[in-house]
């Protein structure tokens, strides 16, 4: 077996020639190496994203201020995953939920400016804060849960 080798004579011949290397080596230009970079960079984003930020999941519904009391309307099945001490958002301030209540409401009984801001909802349950909000009517937010987008991902939670 001695002086046998792997490559046929005839390729090794035709490659040891200096004039036929460029048709076995094809030179990428700066197009491709842009290309390259560009989705390296995007999946360099992609992963820092999912690693440092955040999806929050809110429950919507509608507030009422009434000299200082706040009283926040929202569908009945979404107020089983909040908790006393959880916050309410409205206008981008902050409000400590104080209690929630047991009883349920149809829509025929609460304000026509709620179910205005309510739409769809047939159904409410109502949650209590403190609030130094002007009386009146306003759009609320409960975050119920703030996930990392990885363990989204990743299946778990």
């Amino acid at each position: 077996m001695g002086d046998k080798s792997i490559f046929r004579e005839k390729n090794v011949k035709k490659a040891s020639e200096v004039e036929l290397l460029d048709g076995y080596i094809r030179v990428n230009g700066y197009a491709s190496w842009v290309m390259v970079l560009g989705g390296g960079l995007l999946i360099a984003v992609f992963l820092l994203w999912a690693f440092i930020g955040r999806i929050d999941l809110n429950i919507d519904g509608a507030a009422s201020s009434d000299n200082g009391r706040l009283t926040c309307y929202f569908n009945a099945e979404d107020v089983e995953r909040m908790n006393v001490g959880m916050q309410v958002v409205i206008e981008d301030k902050e409000y400590t939920i104080e209690e929630i209540g047991n009883s349920l409401y149809y829509q025929d009984q609460v304000p026509n400016d709620i179910r205005y801001l309510n739409k769809g909802c047939e159904w409410y349950r109502v949650i209590y804060a403190e609030s130094d909000l002007e009386d009146g009517t306003y759009r609320a937010s409960v975050l119920t849960e703030s996930i990392r987008p990885i363990s989204f991902l990743a299946g778990g939670k």
